[in-house]
């Protein structure tokens, strides 16, 4: 689901891609952090204009064979094109993003699935990076800026059970995003609560 929402200001807009992939939708955790971190952005003194792609209800499936062939292949028949639109169209919106809002919700200690098929999609050899000397070199327009919405319930983010954010600040910075900020602490089962919130507002504010 793309949805496109915008501010009103008179200086240029600022390009806000979303990515939410709570199964619990506006319930879950993450899309409240979210919806927190679009307040913050949204009470600047810059337009902001917000593409959001909602990959908990709107499931990505598993990238496979006839994907594969088609992303490989040099020259892309028209069937081939078409099993890569969706890939390539969110590309476009990374491209076009300024700032990209990540939901991530732990599920059992990793990401959630269809934020893993987003990732396997979007990173394309010679489209989102490209080798150098040897050496994988992100192509996506330099200065952007992610933010990680990350919530579990058990989960500390950084603990040595979290095996989500590290992944996904490293793919990030592989495609070309090197600068990216955590919001959200997890562990949300636990007593504290108070304790977590005030942390997330302090990193809320500081963005």
């Amino acid at each position: 689901m793309n949805i496109v929402h915008s501010t009103t200001h008179t200086k240029m807009p600022k390009n806000v891609l979303v990515l939410k992939c709570s199964v619990k939708s506006e319930g879950g955790a993450s899309n409240k952090l979210i919806a927190r971190v679009l307040a913050k952005l949204n009470a600047g003194s810059d337009a902001v204009v917000v593409t959001t792609h909602d990959l908990g209800t709107d499931s990505l499936p598993p990238i496979n064979g006839a994907f594969c062939a088609a992303m490989w292949s040099p020259e892309k028949s028209p069937e081939q094109a078409e099993t890569l639109a969706k890939a390539m169209a969110f590309i476009e919106d990374l491209r076009a993003a300024d700032v990209v809002v990540i939901g991530c919700p732990i599920y059992n200690f990793g990401p959630a699935a269809t934020l893993k098929s987003f990732f396997d999609m979007v990173v394309m050899n010679n489209v989102t990076f490209k080798y150098v000397d040897g050496a994988p070199v992100g192509t996506l327009p330099e200065g952007k800026k992610a933010i990680i919405c990350y919530s579990s319930a058990g989960t500390p983010v950084g603990g040595p059970s979290d095996f989500a954010s590290g992944w996904l600040k490293h793919i990030l910075g592989f495609i070309g995003i090197k600068d990216s900020t955590i919001v959200g602490v997890g562990c949300s089962a636990y007593p504290g609560q108070e304790d977590r919130d005030k942390q997330e507002e302090e990193q809320i504010a500081a963005l």
